[in-house]
């Protein structure tokens, strides 16, 4: 990884970037793993879950830290759950080879196990990498990567204002000597270039190039006398384009040890699991005053009424967007009023029962909100569903203007 990153500063060890200087790994968590891994931590199947939180808490926030750097904010919820989702699986996959590279150490020349003060020692060279040499130099880089990913999302949102893209020179003290005929040439292009598909500022580690959008003319003959520069490993493909922070070229992903995937997919659904039913848990409480609330839709025009067993319902029902869906129950009296009502049909579950069916929308995309009308009148509200067969239950439809 020092070849790959490069940058090695000969006075301090560390890479030089001022911007992640102060990005420390807790302590007590590098404590909690060596003895786990101590301890007989299954290192080949399990990824060690303190480091993960630790070092997906880190790579958050230099992802949020990039995006806040970024004059265009115009992003979708899906976007920054790409970035969060290759977050995840980049720090599983960077903390099993981490623990597998501690274990390999774990035992003395004769096969024995060493004594725990002299393991920790021994592997002192290895966490310090982790957690503080590479840690810096990838931080800066997730940094980097981020406001360039929302940077370009702008470039596209306003191409027929400003249509091309200039290589703006380096802020490194060390230039790139690679990207350096770039920013020399003053490399003008127009936004939609085949070029910017292999080539662009941040495709290599500890880079500090930038682009800026121009409506100055293109100067496009300039590319065939370049020499071409591949982008480091880890670093291709456009952020923007596929939500990835960085990419499975990376060593920690061709260079895992075994049973890493494996791990990795347990551990990125153990963590989402976990989260939604945290989730669950708050809104449940939180949504609690519904039961004492009345629901209302104009079109509709009848009292909706909420009870603890629906609440139950709406957060238990599977959705495509599950979480973001249960986020939306304390909102649910607004929501309902503000959705279209469709019409009813027999309950699928209990014919003397009229479904009433309400379209809105959740993350962009339409969903229907289920209302009960039961035998004695009253009506409940009871789910939310993403499937579009619901629909196929109405019978009695109300008439779009």
């Amino acid at each position: 990884m020092n070849e790959l990153y490069g940058n090695d500063c000969p006075h301090c060890g560390g890479f030089r970037d001022e911007a992640s200087v102060d990005i420390v790994f807790d302590a007590d968590v590098l404590a909690r793993m060596l003895r786990e891994i101590y301890g007989g931590l299954d290192v080949r199947d399990t990824v060690q879950r303190d480091a993960f939180e630790e070092t997906l808490r880190l790579f958050n926030r230099a992802t949020e830290e990039g995006l806040s750097q970024a004059a265009y904010r115009d992003y979708d919820d899906l976007f920054l759950q790409q970035l969060r989702t290759n977050n995840e699986v980049f720090s599983a996959f960077r903390v099993h080879r981490m623990q597998n590279d501690m274990a390999a150490r774990l035992l003395d020349k004769d096969g024995r196990l060493k004594p725990f003060d002299r393991w920790a020692e021994d592997v002192r060279g290895i966490s310090s990498h982790y957690t503080v040499r590479w840690l810096r130099t990838e931080y800066a880089t997730a940094v980097i990567r981020a406001r360039q990913a929302a940077e370009w999302k702008g470039f596209r949102a306003e191409a027929d204002v400003l249509p091309n893209l200039r290589w703006m020179p380096t802020t490194s003290p060390e230039p790139d000597n690679l990207h350096r005929q770039y920013w020399q040439a003053r490399l003008t292009l127009p936004v939609g270039h085949p070029f910017w598909e292999s080539h662009r500022p941040g495709d290599r580690w500890n880079c500090k190039c930038s682009l800026r959008q121009t409506g100055e003319p293109a100067n496009a003959e300039a590319v065939a006398g370049f020499r071409p520069v591949p982008p480091a490993p880890g670093l291709d493909g456009n952020p923007a384009d596929d939500g990835k922070i960085f990419s499975a070229s990376h060593p920690y992903f061709t260079k895992a040890h075994p049973g890493a995937e494996e791990a990795v997919e347990k551990t990125v659904k153990q963590r989402a699991k976990d989260l939604l039913s945290k989730q669950r848990d708050e809104l449940k409480e939180k949504s609690r005053f519904l039961v004492n609330t009345v629901l209302r839709n104009e079109a509709f025009g009848k009292n909706v009424s909420v009870s603890m067993s629906g609440i139950k319902e709406w957060l238990n029902q599977p959705h495509k967007w599950i979480m973001e869906k249960n986020a939306m129950l304390p909102e649910i009296e607004r929501i309902l009023a503000e959705s279209e009502y469709l019409g009813y049909g027999p309950d699928k579950h209990d014919p003397e029962i009229k479904m009433h069916l309400f379209e809105t929308k959740v993350h962009g995309e339409k969903s229907w909100i289920i209302v009960r009308e039961l035998i004695d009148g009253s009506v409940k509200l009871h789910s939310i569903s993403d499937s579009e067969e619901i629909t196929k239950h109405l019978t009695h439809k109300k008439r779009r203007l």
